[in-house]
């Protein structure tokens, strides 16, 4: 797990003493000189391009865009292969002020794969050994309740602990006990990763409930959960993705399942694409993501998110050091690779622009 832990730093945060990006072409008009509003006046022919942004304002977004998906591979694979790392002439002026950037540094989630994070990594050495539908409730649990690194792991050992059995075995035989479930999940101090998602998650699952009362998001994330076991749902959605050729059906089943937000239904899919290979890659794009997209792509301004993604995903593919994504990468460089960098480099593009009018956006993104 030691690859996984982020980079400590006493530097200062960027933005300080630093030249300012290009301005964002989309965002309202300053009132300070060398800046525009959504004219677009800041392009190089004073006329935005198909996508709406300039021709200028879409170089820039794309240079920093490109060095910061470097940036995040180098890191990556310091994390993981240490001295090691293949880093010989991947490094260029804008990458390096990146990566002296203390928000960088300090990013827990800076990383250009998904899947290296501490408790995605936990997840699935916890997943190993256990069968699908186990594999399935333990992701459902970590994204929807848990989120947090160790916290999977504590959870099933107090859950043993407390109920006499295993999870593992009570989730088989669809007899967990709800009262021990919600129990252990009370005296968690509960990750903070996607606080959002989970809160609307947790929302929504409390309005198909009969009982009446107020409870907290533990208590109806434990009741749900439980209740998607013992009533042999889980083992039907399972049968269902097993099956599934198409993210939208992956979707639906979750979403038959209880799990209501679009976000952590696409942070299960992209578990389970890892048990199943045969899952077709996921074009979800999350608000963070968004942000990069809009200002990157040169697709028109009507473009779906869906399109924009695969445009970037082209120009991006040719111009990465080989040896470091095949280092941190797991196979070729796919579109989830991509939603995942995009919406961390708007949180340090918005830092690093030192201002409300930048270069990816006018807020820290998230999802």
């Amino acid at each position: 797990m030691h690859a996984v832990r982020s980079f400590s730093t006493t530097k200062p945060a960027c933005g300080v003493g630093m030249k300012r990006p290009a301005s964002h072409s989309g965002t309202r008009t300053s009132g300070r000189s060398g800046r525009s509003g959504r004219s677009g006046r800041s392009g190089k022919s004073g006329k935005p391009g198909r996508s709406g942004y300039s021709q200028q304002h879409q170089d820039s977004t794309r240079a920093f865009f490109l060095a910061y998906v470097i940036a995040s591979l180098r890191a990556t694979s310091k994390k993981l292969l240490g001295k090691e790392a293949p880093l010989q002439r991947t490094s260029t002026a804008q990458v390096r002020e990146i990566e002296g950037c203390a928000t960088f540094q300090n990013m827990k989630r800076c990383e250009s794969s998904p899947y290296i994070d501490g408790a995605s990594l936990e997840l699935y050495a916890l997943c190993e050994p256990v069968k699908l539908v186990v594999r399935l409730v333990y992701a459902i649990l970590l994204r929807t309740v848990l989120n947090g690194y160790g916290l999977l792991s504590t959870f099933l050992s107090s859950y043993e602990e407390r109920a006499g059995r295993e999870f593992a075995d009570a989730i088989r035989k669809q007899n967990v006990d709800e009262h021990v479930f919600e129990q252990v999940v009370a005296k968690f101090k509960l990750g903070v990763a996607t606080p959002e998602a989970r809160v609307s998650q947790w929302q929504a699952a409390r309005k198909d409930w009969k009982e009446k009362g107020k409870y907290t998001f533990a208590e109806v994330g434990s009741r749900h959960i439980s209740r998607t076991i013992n009533t042999g749902k889980a083992k039907r959605v399972m049968a269902t993705v097993v099956k599934a050729s198409t993210e939208k059906e992956v979707e639906t089943a979750l979403q038959n399942c209880g799990i209501y937000s679009k976000f952590l239904r696409y942070s299960i899919y992209r578990d389970l694409q890892l048990w199943l290979v045969h899952l077709p890659d996921s074009f979800h794009v999350g608000p963070g993501a968004l942000e990069t997209l809009q200002s990157c792509t040169k697709t028109s301004a009507t473009a779906s998110p869906e399109e924009k993604l695969k445009e970037l995903h082209e120009w991006l593919k040719p111009q990465l050091p080989t040896g470091l994504v095949k280092c941190v990468v797991d196979g070729p460089l796919r579109t989830r690779n991509i939603v995942c960098v995009s919406s961390e480099s708007t949180r340090v593009a918005f830092v690093m622009r030192a201002g409300p009018e930048g270069i990816v956006g006018g807020r820290a993104g998230g999802r």
